[in-house]
C-alpha cells in the first residue's frame, strides 16, 4: 500500500514552490519604466511583501473665468407655443394620430383620441399610456 499522505505533502510543496516562482517572475516582469524612475522601493522581509513610495504628485489649479453676460434680446423670436390654458386639447394646434400596427416601424401599440389617453389638466398636456384591448 502507498503512503498517500507523503504524496499530498509533496504535491502541496510543489504547488507552493511554483506559486512562489510565479510571484517572483511577475515581480521581475513588472520592472520600472522611465515614468517611475523617481519611485523608491523597499522590500520587507517575507516572500511577497513590497512597500513602494512614489514621489509627490503635482496639483494644477485651473482658474475658471467669470461668465460674460449675454444679451439675447432681439436674437430670438417665439414662433409657436401652447400654454394648455383651456379645458381641452386645442384642435387648432394639435391633431391625433389614430390607429396602430406601427405605421411601418413595428410598434405594438394603438393610438387613440380618447380623453383617457390625452387631456389637458391644470395647464399641462397629460398623455397616458394604457394596456388594454381595443
Amino acid at each position: 500500500m502507498h503512503d498517500l499522505r507523503g504524496r499530498n505533502r509533496s504535491g502541496r510543496l510543489a504547488r507552493l514552490v511554483v506559486a512562489l516562482a510565479a510571484v517572483a517572475l511577475v515581480g521581475t516582469a513588472c520592472g520600472s519604466s522611465d515614468s517611475d524612475a523617481d519611485a523608491t522601493s523597499t522590500t520587507v522581509p517575507g516572500p511577497t511583501t513590497t512597500t513602494t513610495t512614489l514621489p509627490p504628485t503635482t496639483t494644477t489649479t485651473i482658474v475658471v473665468p467669470e461668465p460674460e453676460p449675454v444679451d439675447d434680446s432681439g436674437r430670438w423670436a417665439l414662433v409657436w407655443s401652447d400654454e394648455f390654458d383651456g379645458d381641452e386639447i386645442d384642435l387648432t394646434n394639435w391633431t391625433y394620430d389614430i390607429g396602430g400596427w406601427g405605421w411601418g416601424n413595428g410598434e405594438a401599440q394603438y393610438y387613440t383620441d380618447r380623453p383617457e389617453n390625452a387631456r389637458v389638466d391644470d395647464g399641462l398636456l397629460v398623455i397616458t399610456l394604457r394596456q388594454e384591448q381595443i
